[in-house]
C-alpha cells in the first residue's frame, strides 16, 4: 500500500475553505480502514467526512471533504497539512495552498 494525497481549496455559500482531499492507492494491494486523522490550514483543524474508514482498492482512490472555517489567516505561504492511517500503517502530507 502507497498512499498518495492531492487537494483543491475553494469556498462555500459561507465564506468557510473546503479542502477536496483525493488519496490514491499507488500500491498493488488493497488499503483497508483509510482515515485522515487530522487536517490543519496554517495550523486551524478541520473537521474531516467521511469520518469512518474506508477502503481503497489497488490503483484506486478515495475523496475526502475538509471543511476549515472562515477565519483561517491568509499568509504568504498556505499551509494544508494532512495526517491519516491504514490498516498497515500511516501516510502525510503538506503541500503550499493559494488562499483566496
Amino acid at each position: 500500500v502507497q498512499l498518495l494525497t492531492a487537494s483543491a481549496l475553494t469556498r462555500d455559500a459561507n465564506n468557510n475553505y473546503v479542502a477536496t482531499v483525493v488519496v490514491a492507492n499507488a500500491g498493488s494491494e488493497l488499503a483497508q480502514n483509510v482515515t485522515i486523522g487530522t487536517a490543519r490550514l496554517n495550523g486551524v483543524a478541520g473537521t474531516i467526512a467521511p469520518a469512518t474508514g474506508v477502503s481503497i482498492d489497488a490503483a484506486g482512490t478515495a475523496t475526502f471533504t475538509i471543511q476549515f472555517p472562515a477565519s483561517v489567516t491568509v499568509s504568504a505561504m498556505n499551509l494544508l497539512s494532512i495526517a491519516g492511517s491504514h490498516a498497515g500503517g500511516s501516510f502525510s502530507s503538506t503541500a503550499r495552498v493559494v488562499l483566496q
